[in-house]
Parts: C-alpha cells; structure tokens; sequence
C-alpha cells in the first residue's frame, strides 16, 4: 500500500467514527465537525503532504480591525496557543483560516488523524468564542443608529 492509499484508508476509518463517509474528490475532502466547524483537507501526490484548514470567520474593517490582527498575531506566534496551526487571512475575503500542513506518512491510524482535526477544531472554536467576548457585535436599533449590546 502506497503513502496515500495508506492515508485514504486513515481518512475512511476516521470518517466511519465521524458516522460519515470520506473520501477525496480530486484531491480534496470536506466535512463539518459537530455541526460548527467545516475542515477542508487537500492532499498534494507530488509531496505526499496533507493542508487540514478551517475558517475561523471573516475579520470586518472597522475602528476594532487593528485589534483584531493583534490578537490573531499574538495567538499565531511560534509556540503559541495556535498549537502548529497558522492563521491567514485573505486579503480580499477577509476570511481569517486555521491551517496546517503534515506529511501523510505521520498518519498511520485515524486516531492520528483524529487528533490532529481535533485540534484544529478546538481552535476554531476557542478563537470564535474569544472573538465573541473581546468584540461583541454592534447592534442596529430600529432608527439606524449602533449601539452596544
């Protein structure tokens, strides 16, 4: 069995623990955990490595951005709570993602893969939760004008 056979078999054992089948359509697979996070895994033949990514949600342009980035770059740094994950942000979307790469030879269990997905999971989530509590959400009134919540 070659590298990525090896994987794929990894990916279906982990999708049967997940109640769900998986597999790669052109070398990609998507599939949502606990109903929040949707993890995206693309696998590269030439290099046998694995991109696990998520989207953390999309960073707005408002007088908080600043603080935002700050933030993101404090939870990116190396050694940092992002845990080998790294968080991008597309300039034009501003999607802010959690991604990482590993070769598929480091997965010879879906328990490997498990733990790895994992992580990226509760990432995702302990950011969005952080987020939600540093910058709450402006609220529209009725007249157009914001106010907090």
């Amino acid at each position: 069995m070659d590298i990525r056979e090896s994987f794929e078999q990894c990916l279906a054992d982990f999708g049967k623990v997940l109640g769900t089948e998986l597999v790669f359509e052109e070398d990609h697979c998507n599939f949502t955990v606990d109903g929040t996070v949707e993890i995206e895994l693309d696998y590269y033949d030439d290099s046998d490595v694995v991109v696990a990514w998520a989207t953390v949600g999309e960073m707005p342009e408002d007088d908080l951005a600043g603080d935002r980035a700050l933030v993101l770059l404090a939870i990116n740094e190396l050694g940092g709570p992002a845990g080998g994950y790294t968080l991008s942000m597309d300039a034009d979307t501003r999607r802010v993602i959690a991604h990482d790469n590993r070769p598929a030879e480091a997965f010879d269990s879906a328990d490997r893969l498990a733990a790895w997905l994992d992580a990226l999971v509760e990432l995702v989530n302990a950011i969005r939760e952080d987020f939600a509590e540093r910058f709450p959400c402006m609220d529209i009134d009725d007249d157009g004008e914001e106010e907090e919540p």
